[in-house]
């Protein structure tokens, strides 16, 4: 092995042109030997941030006690890695620091992250920490720059045996596209190749773990899976009764009664009443072929009281049950957690799958085709090396098994999935396509778990995409609207359009010669060249260059049309933001100056992609004449049907969205000019239905016998003081006006858990003085909280704002601040939140929904603004435009759910307690305030000013 060095930094912040290193640790070693190890604390002339001091342990008297001078280090640094490569998990980071002082630009790197990513594919989590755990590396990462660096050292062994342990054609394939594509960790491989060759790798720390890519997270052998996939693949297709039984209602209950076989379980098992009457609702439409909402509140333990009744009338009647959910968590859970507790409970007889839409699957005939030609990005060549690891060891071919963390892979990878209009069972000549494989487990299982986007989809080509289903539950039901939105919208930009008619291939000129590009028609030549006779291969060719040509024709339209566009849109284009800036396609902007130009450049655009298609169809049709004896055409048919599709949408949709559009669609431009961006201005054109209420009705509530809408916000108030929660609102946004109700409280006493504080001396949103009065509240409420706490916030903008003056007061009570938008992901925010003694975490829309953090460690809640739509999103202007009263009929209704929602995070079992204090006047000031208020679900209310808020937090926690 070469001589390395593994090297790790500890800084005061994220950003190498602000915040400066305060700690330098690194190993020299070729492999065991550990050559020479070096650490420095370093003085950064700055105060620390109090969360770098809790995260590393070091305090800005260590650094002017213990700390030298940065040029002194990295002299001595310098000395000692000489031209060595450098290791280091996220390497670039602290390079970017360290190149920042003009040292190590010339020296290789070797991330160990990207490592672990590729031949630690199963980890669940990929910090330096975490990795270590999943090794068994017993070396603490510390925060702290040696131990880090040491630790990193043992990571890169570890990868490094799992490398040499890669079958030899494998390792071979990934050397050489490593090498021709000029990937950084093309010497990594190369190594790796080399020491297997000599056979003489072998560490007390790298020990082989051969086993564990062949492993699932509960030890059970891949051999022992196979066979157990096996024989559900084998299964019978599922076949509906022809005399539909109803369900005892009373028996299914008793699977949830004190002495039913839940109980027998769970020591102290109660019954929850909510539960059951949700599930004795479920259980009775089902019966009578009814649809209904139900609206289950925090803890009522919804997803049995569905999965019960749903896997008893499948087990019953032979009917499949489709659940639908909006997240992966969910969907997980249900999974993994949910469903087999119930079919264990019900005697092991059910069965149920999770089937996810085609881009989640591998197609292993594109596969191969990438493998011939090569990759062609460093993207590709990283998910191909990604593949080419799991492919022995994956039963799904399910891309969530892999860690494609950055866009670009995951691009890549949708070059590779089996999403493709031509893929069908009868064209597909795989031996064993992944997504068909799925297809044929849903088939035979009684309960099959979705997704919206998959569920929509399915509807979107008249139920086609799932196995025949008539009974449906949808949780997280109140994402349906959004949901159906986002799969009905048409999105394309320049970059999609050049890429697909780039992987057509076009005609060039070298001299007098022309030649076709590589792509699509090229390979159809060629094909034709090896497979047909010469009068049949020179008429193939010749309609590929007539295709060629076309692409060439389209390609020069697209650039003159979109050029047009940015012109148009010059002024919102020349402005720099951190946000994308959307321009509805209003009839005063169609009115404007230059659309005509737009509608001409359009048009001549479209008109160029008809062509195109119809020369592509011409090849198509001639392609499908073939005698089926003549093979190796199977998936090129496939890769041209799917470019005519693409085409044939993109000029129907341009030519709506510039030329014809129609009334029940909605149309913008999303123009996107970052400030500090290196990439330009970025422009995309969409198109979004008006309203997805009717195509709900005709294609779900008419169609299906049975759907159970589930969620556990779902209702909104009137604006009337009296006004109670209904669910008038969301059945009229989705046309399902017939459907039963059924609205189950929670099991939280809300009325002694949670306080619900109106701040009544604060200005409203957007009124002079309200921020100011905004940061002396939160530093009130977090001081008498003693951290513990989250505040949602509708906007970045108003959180770094905030940010800026809270966090250095809090920080005088030792309470973290976390901000989300600082760098750091989602997830480790959470993480770091939970492990914090006093913390508070700061969040916009994301963190309105999806965070479960129970106990102690969230007891105080800041709502800090009223979470309204965006005026002006071209979307919500377009949709408000429908209502008569826009404001109380259509924005405060959608308010109230996310605020509902928000209002969820805090109480999330029996045990807690909490303050949620709001910040936002307009609860009290305005007539639509009951609307927010009326729709929570009984807690204290008490409204008191600024300066009480904080010993009323204290006095709510009982921390006085």
């Amino acid at each position: 092995m070469r001589t390395l060095v593994s090297l790790d930094i500890e800084t005061t912040g994220l950003n190498n042109e602000q915040d400066a290193i305060i700690e330098i640790g690194l190993v020299k070693f070729k492999g065991d030997d550990v050559i020479e190890e070096w650490n420095g604390l370093i003085n950064p002339r700055r105060s620390i941030p109090a969360k770098i001091t809790e995260l590393t342990g070091i305090s800005d008297a260590m650094v002017q006690h213990e700390g030298r001078d940065l040029f002194d280090c990295l002299r001595e640094v310098s000395r000692i890695v000489g031209s060595a490569p450098i290791i280091g998990h996220n390497i670039s980071f602290d390079l970017g620091f360290l190149k920042k002082q003009r040292h190590f630009e010339r020296n290789a790197s070797i991330d160990t992250f990207e490592l672990a990513s590729i031949l630690v594919p199963h980890a669940g989590r990929y910090s330096l920490g975490s990795l270590a755990k999943e090794l068994g590396i017993s070396l603490p990462a510390t925060h702290r720059a040696l131990d880090d660096a040491r630790v990193a050292h043992h990571l890169y062994l570890k990868v490094f045996d799992r490398a040499v342990q890669l079958s030899r054609d494998v390792l071979e394939e990934i050397t050489l596209n490593a090498e021709r594509s000029g990937w950084l960790l093309a010497e990594f491989w190369r190594d790796a190749l080399e020491t297997q060759t000599r056979g003489t790798f072998s560490t007390s720390i790298g020990s082989a773990l051969s086993g564990a890519l062949k492993k699932t997270k509960t030890g059970q052998t891949a051999l022992t899976r196979q066979a157990s996939r096996r024989a559900l693949l084998d299964a019978k297709p599922l076949k509906p009764k022809d005399d539909l039984k109803p369900l005892d209602v009373d028996k299914v209950a008793k699977t949830l009664a004190t002495d039913g076989p839940f109980a027998t379980l769970f020591p102290g098992y109660e019954t929850r009443p909510p539960q059951m009457d949700m599930l004795r609702k479920v259980t009775e439409a089902f019966n009578k072929n009814h649809h209904a909402f139900i609206e289950a509140g925090t803890g009522t333990g919804k997803s049995l009281a569905y999965l019960i009744p749903a896997m008893m009338w499948a087990i019953q009647n032979g009917e499949r049950v489709v659940v639908s959910t909006n997240t992966i968590n969910l969907q997980e859970q249900l999974a993994d957690k949910d469903v087999p507790l119930v079919i264990h409970v019900l005697g092991d007889q059910g069965r149920a799958a999770v089937m996810k839409g085609k881009s989640r699957y591998m197609c292993q005939l594109r596969l191969q085709d990438l493998r011939k030609v090569g990759p062609r990005t460093l993207d590709e060549v990283r998910v191909l090396t990604k593949i080419l690891i799991w492919l022995p060891n994956t039963l799904t071919g399910d891309a969530d098994e892999l860690f494609m963390p950055a866009p670009g892979e995951r691009t890549a990878f949708q070059h590779l999935s089996a999403q493709n209009p031509a893929c069908n069972m009868n064209t597909c000549t795989a031996t064993d396509c992944y997504f068909f494989q799925a297809r044929r487990l849903a088939e035979s299982a009684h309960v099959v778990i979705v997704n919206h986007a998959l569920l929509l989809a399915d509807i979107a080509v008249e139920n086609r995409a799932l196995p025949e289903y008539k009974r449906l539950i949808i949780d997280e039901a109140h994402h349906l609207e959004s949901a159906a939105t986002d799969s009905l919208t048409f999105q394309i930009d320049r970059e999609e359009m050049g890429r697909a008619l780039g992987e057509l291939g076009r005609t060039t000129t070298q001299g007098s010669t022309v030649r076709r590009s590589q792509g699509l028609l090229n390979d159809i030549a060629a094909q034709a060249r090896r497979s047909l006779a010469v009068d049949q291969s020179g008429a193939m060719e010749m309609l590929a260059d007539n295709s060629a040509n076309a692409v060439g024709r389209a390609f020069t339209n697209v650039a003159a049309f979109f050029d047009l566009v940015l012109d148009f849109f010059a002024d919102e284009v020349a402005k720099q933001s951190d946000y994308p800036e959307r321009v509805r396609f209003t009839r005063q902007v169609r009115n404007r100056a230059g659309w005509k130009q737009l509608e001409i450049g359009g048009d001549n655009m479209c008109k160029e992609l008809n062509t195109l298609t119809k020369s592509l169809d011409t090849i198509f049709r001639a392609l499908n004449d073939l005698p089926d004896a003549i093979e190796g055409f199977d998936m090129l048919l496939a890769r041209l049907n799917g470019s005519i599709r693409f085409m044939t949408e993109a000029s129907e949709q341009l030519n709506k969205l510039i030329v014809k559009p129609n009334d029940d669609s909605i149309y913008w431009a999303e123009i996107e000019n970052r400030r500090n961006s290196t990439r330009g201005p970025q422009l995309s054109l969409n198109a979004a239905p008006l309203r997805v209420g009717p195509r709900m009705q005709e294609q779900l509530w008419k169609v299906k016998d049975s759907v159970i809408m589930a969620s556990a916000t779902m209702r909104t108030a009137a604006s009337d003081a009296k006004s109670i929660p209904t669910f008038n609102y969301i059945k009229d946004r989705l046309s399902a006006h017939e459907a039963d109700e059924l609205a189950v409280g929670s099991p939280f006493d809300y009325k002694s858990s949670t306080l619900v504080y109106l701040v009544t001396d604060i200005p409203e949103p957007n009124q002079p003085g309200y921020q100011q009065a905004l940061e002396r509240g939160l530093i009130a409420f977090y001081r008498g909280s003693q951290g513990r706490g989250l505040a949602l916030f509708t906007s970045y903008q108003q959180l770094r704002t905030t940010s800026r003056v809270m966090s250095p007061e809090l920080i005088k009570d030792e309470i973290t601040v976390y901000e989300q938008g600082d760098g750091t992901s989602r997830r480790v925010m959470l993480e770091q939140f939970r492990a914090a003694d006093k913390a508070v975490l700061m969040g916009t829309r994301s963190f309105w929904e999806g965070v479960d953090i129970q106990g102690e460690k969230l007891s105080a809640l800041a709502i800090c603004k009223l979470p309204f739509d965006v005026p002006t999103d071209p979307i919500f202007a377009a949709r408000s435009e429908t209502f008569q009263n826009s404001f109380n009929d259509y924005s405060v209704p959608e308010s109230v759910l996310k605020f509902r929602q928000g209002f969820g995070r805090l109480i999330r079992s029996r045990a807690d307690r909490g303050v949620v204090a709001i910040f936002d006047k307009r609860l009290i000031s305005k007539g639509y305030g009951s609307a927010f208020l009326n729709s929570l679900p009984g807690p204290t209310i008490q409204r008191g000013t600024i300066s009480e808020l904080g010993k009323a937090t204290e006095a709510w926690l009982k921390l006085v």
